[in-house]
């Protein structure tokens, strides 16, 4: 149902003293045929674009993944390039920590949608997480670089 964020993304930011750098996929549960991507840069977003996921979010195991290089920032859904940034103005450009989250929020109800509470235990599952630096060999097959 509606009012929940799904996300897996990369963040740094005040906690960590630096700049607030993130890129996203961000799965809002009103509409789970879609995962949102984005970047922030020094707090400010407006990267924003939104992706058909073929046969919903929330029915089968989905490959999310970016590779992030000086000069670009590209964003896969199932092996496939769904986006792409090259304007060094909207790169992050500090190191970042991964990060897995299900969250919701009253004062975000118009991009997120009002929460319904469905009357059970509400979950994330994850089946693996990787990552592999530039240069190196890929940890699993279905890896992209």
């Amino acid at each position: 149902g509606p009012g929940l964020n799904a996300a897996f993304f990369s963040y740094i930011g005040p906690s960590d003293k630096q700049p607030w750098d993130e890129i996203d996929f961000e799965i809002l549960t009103k509409d789970t045929s879609k995962v949102q991507v984005n970047a922030y840069i020094a707090g400010k977003g407006k990267n924003e674009k939104l992706v058909d996921v073929p046969g919903g979010t929330d029915s089968a195991f989905n490959d999310y993944a970016f590779v992030w290089e000086k000069d670009s920032l590209r964003w896969y859904l199932n092996g496939q390039l769904v986006n792409t940034i090259t304007d060094p103005a909207k790169l992050p450009s500090h190191a970042q920590k991964i990060f897995f989250s299900l969250w919701g929020s009253d004062t975000m109800k118009g991009w997120m949608g009002a929460f319904a509470d469905p009357g059970r235990t509400l979950s994330l599952q994850i089946e693996r997480v990787a990552f592999t630096a530039l240069g190196q060999p890929c940890q699993f097959p279905e890896s992209l670089v």
